[in-house]
């Protein structure tokens, strides 16, 4: 990757934290997906306001950088290849409707996903996060270097937490970095490490409370969705595949 590539797409000036939801515009779904370069990713709408959305992306030494702000209710899945990983956070969501593997999704948490399976998701209208996506192997060796260890604590491929009050210095560089990206800022060169320091920091920190669950009614709930959403998907690309054959 060179540096400070920039991809931007319908994104407004940020003011305490929000963005100005009528700087939303209208896109195709392909080229939201795009913007997540090294992802595989798979976007289903689940509401009628049509897919509006502001983003806005860089290249920055070896990483790429998103901040997004989702004006639609979706569904989604991505799959990460195998030698990259995702660190984020999430600045504004209806936690009510949105969730990663059935795990609710609220504001002030940040995630780590690493390169294992399929991610799966549902975000609400107005959802705001931020992302960096880089070599894993940075992220391994940081662990490493802070724990002597290079999986996250709880040994899983995706780890979300609720930051706890000390850890506000976190949240708020996430949100620097959402108005750099959306206003075209250049970043500064430490800003890879200095992220991925604070973010592996904060997420060895992070205790038993820190870390969210679900019930064992909505896990259920979770899991027969996740099954007939897997039933369509299978038929729906056998019967373009016989119509394709006929």
């Amino acid at each position: 990757m060179g540096d400070d590539t920039v991809m931007e797409g319908g994104v407004g000036d940020i003011e305490g934290g929000q963005l100005d939801d009528g700087e939303l515009r209208s896109i195709d779904l392909a080229t939201l997906s795009g913007v997540l370069r090294v992802c595989d990713v798979e976007l289903l709408l689940l509401d009628g306001n049509g897919p509006k959305a502001a983003f806005s992306s860089r290249v920055h030494d070896e990483a790429l950088f998103c901040s997004i702000t989702c004006g639609f209710h979706c569904r989604g899945r991505f799959m990460l290849p195998p030698d990259w990983a995702m660190l984020g956070f999430v600045h504004a969501t209806d936690e009510v409707q949105s969730w990663c593997h059935g795990v609710p999704m609220v504001a002030g948490m940040s995630f780590t996903v690493l390169p294992e399976g399929i991610s799966e998701f549902t975000l609400s209208a107005g959802t705001q996060i931020t992302v960096m996506l880089l070599p894993v192997a940075r992220v391994q060796r940081k662990l490493t270097e802070l724990s002597l260890r290079s999986t996250p604590p709880a040994g899983q491929a995706l780890s979300l937490v609720q930051l706890p009050v000390d850890s506000q210095a976190l949240a708020n560089h996430y949100l620097q970095l959402h108005a750099q990206l959306g206003q075209g800022a250049a970043l500064q060169p430490e800003e890879t490490d200095r992220l991925l320091h604070e973010h592996i920091q904060a997420l060895l920190a992070a205790g038993p409370g820190d870390r969210p669950g679900f019930t064992r009614a909505r896990r259920t709930h979770y899991l027969i969705a996740q099954r007939a959403e897997n039933f369509m998907r299978l038929n729906l690309r056998r019967n373009i595949y016989m119509n394709e054959i006929c």
